[in-house]
């Protein structure tokens, strides 16, 4: 709380630990969305996948977008 509200100086190894966990998770989540894409693909005749891959899509648009918007915006 101290930290979070500026009464303690962050430590730098905060920092450099949530940057690997950054790195570790942004591969996981890009192998996770190809894999997801690569499966509606496989179904794309199905009028309910293609609206299910649509929703994929446009959901992929809005999280870039949150993350143009807000990464690095110091809220404290």
């Amino acid at each position: 709380m101290k930290i979070a509200t500026g009464k303690e100086e962050r430590p730098p190894e905060l920092d450099t630990f949530a940057a690997a966990f950054a790195v570790a998770g942004e591969r996981q989540k890009r192998g996770a969305d190809e894999a997801t894409l690569v499966l509606l693909k496989r179904f794309s005749g199905n009028p309910d996948v293609q609206k299910a891959k649509m929703d994929f899509e446009l959901a992929q648009k809005v999280e870039e977008k949150f993350h143009k918007d807000f990464d690095g915006v110091d809220f404290t």
